[in-house]
């Protein structure tokens, strides 16, 4: 469920069983992939791939082109 706090950009795509919490901001065409959480105040930039169950944590920022492979915690 995405936070009504949280700011994702309409182009972006966030599966419905990924959780984005408060105050976080996702840029557009950032892919965030089935279960991952990301996590308050973290910056997920434009191109960024979440991998499966991957987590960022708490203001954690990630910048164009990263990708979080399946299962990582950042």
């Amino acid at each position: 469920m995405i936070d009504p706090r949280a700011y994702v950009e309409p182009t972006a795509i966030v599966l419905p069983s990924a959780r984005v919490w408060a105050f976080a901001h996702v840029r557009c065409g950032a892919v965030i992939s089935e279960d991952v959480v990301v996590g308050s105040h973290a910056f997920i930039d434009q191109d960024v791939t979440g991998g499966p169950g991957a987590r960022v944590g708490n203001g954690a920022m990630l910048f164009a082109g990263t990708v979080v492979d399946r299962d990582v915690f950042v």
